[in-house]
Parts: structure tokens; sequence; C-alpha cells
């Protein structure tokens, strides 16, 4: 009887093309489960991505104001390498996270209803996390790094740009590849960002349209001659305090990272000075000799006039990228005291 209730269930079912499990008393017939649809990808939008984004750093913007009233003096002795710390807390915030080890969304994500998945629907490891955070932080973090002055060397200049063409080709990406939504990090380390937990999905339906990659390689490789031709290119979403300063730094000797002179007009002469600002890194905050010379070398330099006095703002503090701190004292120097005054 066996024999013959399979030959029946072969001429009800002569379309069948996948594999039948025939019954055994009663000759049931039950089609594969790998025939059933695979549910579909809700990928995560731009705007819902940008919201996630805006919580995880305004969380990062709340850590770095508590560790810089803590350590004040200690980030700003730093001087250019604040941002390395700035990048190496950003790395393990995103990095850990958004690993399955620790769930798989930073709180931004978990807020939004996101996830962070590997290309088969799984949670992504460790290494994998860290290598999507290294490359989402770093153009960001470091873009912003060197201001794009006349004095800057060619290759500062050319970093800067590199930096600040990625974090815009990841912005893009983000914003216009519709197919899979993912930015230059989500492509380097594999990684999806999905709606709800949507574990175990296949995305191998998902492809990327090349051309988008060819429009970020322009962002980039535009990057770098827009920044060596003098107009910056950077990211800056860091909130920074600034305070006249109370207490005055305590770490090193006196040192003058940068500084800045404003003159008008800006086109044409003659050029009047209106302003210098000096970024210190150690003491010197309150040595007003210091101001006068810079000051000085500054007007010489630039061959602008003073009409009777000239502000100088001395500034001490950090940057971490997602946070920063500034204090600062101001004086005003005499246009006597300017020999070469033109």
């Amino acid at each position: 009887m066996s024999g013959v209730t399979s030959l029946g269930a072969e001429w009800l079912f002569p379309q069948a093309t996948s594999p039948v499990h025939h019954g055994g008393i009663d000759g049931g017939i039950m089609e594969d489960v790998s025939t059933a649809p695979t549910p579909r990808v809700s990928l995560a939008g731009f705007w819902r991505r940008i919201g996630a984004f805006a919580v995880d750093w305004v969380i990062l913007a709340l850590g770095g104001y508590v560790l810089g009233q803590l350590l004040f003096d200690q980030l700003a002795w730093l001087g250019g390498w604040d941002r390395l710390v700035g990048f190496v807390a950003a790395t393990l915030y995103f990095g850990l996270l958004d690993s399955g080890r620790f769930g798989a969304s930073t709180p931004g994500k978990r807020a939004l209803g996101l996830r962070v998945v590997d290309t088969a629907g799984r949670v992504v490891s460790l290494p994998k996390s860290f290598l999507r955070a290294v490359v989402l932080a770093a153009p960001i973090m470091f873009s912003g790094t060197i201001l794009v002055m006349s004095d800057a060397s060619y290759g500062e200049r050319a970093a800067s740009g590199l930096m600040g063409g990625l974090a815009i080709a990841s912005l893009y990406m983000v914003a216009f590849n519709r197919s899979t939504r993912q930015g230059l990090h989500d492509l380097a380390s594999g990684a999806f960002v999905v709606r709800g937990r949507a574990s175990r999905q296949a995305m191998s339906g998902l492809t990327l349209w090349r051309a988008h990659l060819g429009i970020a390689a322009i962002f980039v490789v535009i990057g770098v001659p827009i920044s060596m031709a003098g107009y910056p290119v950077y990211f800056a979403f860091a909130p920074s305090a600034w305070s006249q300063a109370t207490l005055l730094p305590s770490l090193g000797p006196p040192l003058v990272r940068a500084a800045w002179i404003r003159w008008t007009p800006v086109e044409g002469s003659p050029r009047t000075c209106t302003s210098v600002t000096v970024s210190l890194r150690g003491t010197g905050l309150d040595d007003e000799n210091i101001a006068r010379k810079v000051a000085q070398g500054l007007v010489l330099r630039f061959h602008c006039h003073v009409d009777t006095n000239l502000a100088v703002r001395m500034v001490y503090g950090f940057d971490l990228g997602f946070a920063g701190g500034h204090r600062f004292r101001d004086y005003v120097i005499d246009a006597d005291q300017f020999p070469h005054n033109p």
C-alpha cells in the first residue's frame, strides 16, 4: 500500500520541484521548509541613523566635559595630542557597544531601535566592530586638528583634506546609497545597520551600486588639493566651553602653539589690524610680554597698521573632538609698542 500511496502523491502534485516527505501510514505530504521566502531586511534610514549618532555624540560630549573639568590642565598640556585621546575614547565607545558582545547597539541606536549586523544577519564580532569604529571616528576626529593656515606645511594640509574628504564621502554613502545604506565604515567591516533585531536575516540580496564608490572617491581626492590651496575641509561637532581664566595653568613652561591675526578690510590695503589670538600650551597665560612679542611679530609679518591699540587674547585649553574647553585672558597693546607700525 505504501508504494501505491507514493505513486498517487506524485500524480496529484506533478509540478512540485522541491523535495517532498511522504507520510508513513496515512501518506501525508509536507514541503521542504527551505522554500519559505526570506523576510525582507529593514535597513536603517538616513535620518534615523543621524539621530542615533547625535544621541551618541551628546553622550560622548558629556563624558568629555566631565573629564575636562577633572583634568583640564593635563589635557591642555597635551597640545595637539588631545585629539588622540578623543579618538581612542570614541573608538572604544562605538567599537565595544556596537559589537555583539555588548548588544550590537550603542545607546543612541538602542533608543531608535537600530542594530549592527554582518552580511549573514548576525551580530558583528569585536574585531570587526573595532575596525568599523576606527574608520568612522578617524575622519571626524582628525579632520579638524590642523587649521589650514599660510604657514602650515603641504603635508599637514594634505592630511587635513584627506580626513575631511573621507568624512564627507562616508556621509554621502549613508545618505544616497539607498540599496545597502552603508557608509564607508560599514563597507570596510562588512556591516549593516538595521531596524529591529534582524537576527540571522540574509543580506546576500543587497547589492551596492558601484558608482557610489566612484563618487565617494571623488570627494576624497578633491579634498586634498582644496585643503592644500588653503581652504579647510573638515567636520566640527565639538561643543566648547569658553571662560575667562581665574585659575592659571600649572604644567610645563610657556609655549606658543599657534597665533592668528585679523585685519580689515579683508581684501586690499591699507589693512588695519584688529585683534590677535595666541594659543598656548603650558603656563604663560598671565605673561603680557608673550602677548606683546607675538603681536609685534604678526604685525610686522603681515604689514598691517595698528590705529590706537591691538586686542590680544591668550587662550589655553583642549579639544577632544567631541568636547572642548578653553580659558582665556585679554590684553590691550598700545600702538606705540609697535615700532615698525606702517
